[in-house]
Order: C-alpha cells, then structure tokens, then sequence
C-alpha cells in the first residue's frame, strides 16, 4: 500500500493554516501557530462493560461480526474439567443461547458467521483431542467432514465456505505443534503451503482464506506474525512479547487487526493490555478492566468484544468487554 511520502515526496510544506482535508501520514508546517503537524496518529480507544456471557468459560471459538457474534464450546469450571456443548450469540448488547453442539468440547477452532459457521477439532477431555468438526446454521449444529488431524487450541478464520485451518497441538502430529494449514468449504480440507513457523496453538487468527494474518501462538510462545495472501506466507514484524491464548481471532484484517488480552509471561500470566496491528507494525492501546485469556472475540479494530476467560477462582469469567476505537487525530510535532 502506498504510503504519503511516495506519492508526495518528502519536502515538507509551509502553510499559513492546517489544511482542510489533510491526507494520512502528511506532515506539515504551520506558520500561523508556528508547529510542525502530522496527520494520521490514531488517538487510544477504550473498553467499556457488554453483556455477560451466560455461563462462564474459557478456550471459547469464535465466529461472527461485533453486532453478531457466536461464543462455542469452551471449558468450564474448574478449570481443565470438562467441555461445554453449548453455544452463545451476541448482538452487541447481551448473549442469549443458541443450538447445541452435537460433541462437547473446548478450544474449537471457529469461522464464519452467526448464521453461517464452522467449530472444528478441540478437546473432549478424558484425555481426548477431536478432529470433530461441525457446521452451524443459526439455530443447530450438524456433522461435517473432520478435520486432517486432531488437534487442541487450533486455529481458524474465514467464511464456513471458504475458510483457512490449521496449527494447534496435536499428538498425532509431527513436530507436536504444527505449521500445517488446510481450506476448508465446509464439506471437506485441502492442504496448503505450510506456515513459516510452528508453535500456532491458541494464536490469533483472523481475516479471510486469501489475506489473513497469524500472530503468536504456543508451545513454546511466541511473537512471529506473518500474513498469508493465498499462495504463500510472509513473515512480518513481530508481537511486541511472546503471547499466546490473546482475543483478536475474527477482528479486523490483515491491514488493521488487534490482539487483547492473553498470556505473556513472566507476569502477569494473564494480561489486560490490547493492542493495533497497522499493516506493518504493533503498538500499544487501551487497557481492559479484567484481564482475559482464551477468550472469544469478534469484530473490526475499530469495534469488537473479548468475552469469557479463566478466573483466579471460581467460576470462569463470563464478563464481555467491548472496545470503541479511537479516531484519527493531527498533531504537533515534537522533541519530546
């Protein structure tokens, strides 16, 4: 994407006043305040309370848009017990249940819409990962094709017709923690090029089957990002820490992404910090009030929710928080 230097130049322009309509990243001087500004810094946003999830829970699959989202599966307390077979819909007010899945589990990978979705593999417990994968249309659940492996804390985006899978953990496979990737259409998997780095579990995924981005994952964690474009991935700037089990799956795109919360150690394990993906580079934006990991989240950057979430004591946290973006805003240059 071409930036304002390479379609301006660099020369800096002298003005009497503040341009009316000035473009994205334009610096100018301003003899009338006697200022050098730049237009384009995007001001913090900020999280307020949503509505609570019905049942507490966290290693939730997500799918859907900020207005209608979709909360699948996901464990409940205590923690490591057993999955949920439930599923929850969002409209950005408050969530209300929808159909059950046919197999209870936690850490479903999700894609698609509220109406339109696919939760696929995760785990069952009692020791058991799933390649299950299953397809909803806005009130049940049915059987699809499973997945290419079984897997935990694998990860997803796209539509249910034309999604993109694949990481996670997977005993079956080798190395444990895979860089495969996989189309899916909802009926079946074609395998694609594998990703440059493995350690995908629990990473934040989102975008489309042709441009999405990858950043973070497990085990061990890390801070890779890396964009895929429909034939090939590319490595990109790094998360600013090692993180895994971060909101951001479903929000925004491979120009304008987020990642909320997770775990980064060494402290705090669970984090309430967020931050902007820009296209080429993260930095730091608001703080939530709680702090939330393996958490289902939807949305664009500049509107989405991060729901659920491990407790330090019972029970799981059901709270949503929702973020309004903040606007784009010129400013003075200065040395300081």
């Amino acid at each position: 994407m071409a930036n304002y230097n390479t379609i301006r130049g660099l020369r800096i322009k002298y003005l009497s006043a503040d341009p009316s309509n000035p473009e994205d990243g334009q610096v100018w001087y301003n003899a009338g305040t006697g200022n050098l500004r730049v237009d384009g810094i995007l001001a913090p946003g900020s999280f307020s309370s949503g509505g609570n999830l019905n049942t507490g829970r966290y290693a939730i699959g997500s799918a859907g848009t900020f207005t209608a989202g979709l909360a699948i599966g996901g464990d409940l307390y205590p923690a490591g017990s057993r999955g949920s077979n439930s599923t929850e819909e969002y409209n950005g007010t408050s969530w209300t249940g929808g159909g059950n899945l046919g197999t209870s589990a936690s850490w479903r990978a999700g894609a698609g819409t509220q109406t339109a979705a696919s939760g696929t593999a995760g785990n069952a417990y009692g020791g058991s990962y799933i390649s299950t994968s299953e397809n909803y249309d806005g009130s049940s659940w049915t059987s699809s094709t499973s997945a290419p492996y079984i897997a935990e804390g694998s990860v997803s985006t796209g539509s249910r017709a034309a999604s993109i899978w694949g990481g996670g953990g997977s005993p079956a496979t080798s190395p444990e923690y895979p860089p495969k990737f996989f189309y899916g259409d909802g009926e079946g998997w074609t395998a694609i090029t594998d990703s440059n780095n493995a350690n995908r579990y629990a990473a934040v995924f989102t975008g489309t089957q042709t441009a999405a981005l990858l950043t973070g994952g497990a085990s061990p964690q890390t801070a890779n990002t890396e964009s895929w474009n429909g034939s090939s991935w590319t490595n990109l700037s790094a998360y600013t820490n090692v993180v895994a089990n971060a909101g951001g799956n479903r929000v925004g795109t491979t120009g304008a992404a987020v990642l909320a919360g997770g775990a980064s150690p060494p402290t705090p394990a669970q984090s309430t910090r967020s931050s902007h993906w820009n296209g080429s580079s993260w930095s730091t934006d608001a703080s939530m009030a709680q702090a939330h990991n393996a958490s289902a989240s939807a949305g664009t950057q500049a509107s989405y929710y991060v729901a659920g979430g491990p407790s330090p004591s019972a029970p799981n946290r059901a709270a949503t928080e929702e973020y309004t973006g903040g606007t784009v805003v010129t400013k003075n240059i200065s040395t300081s």
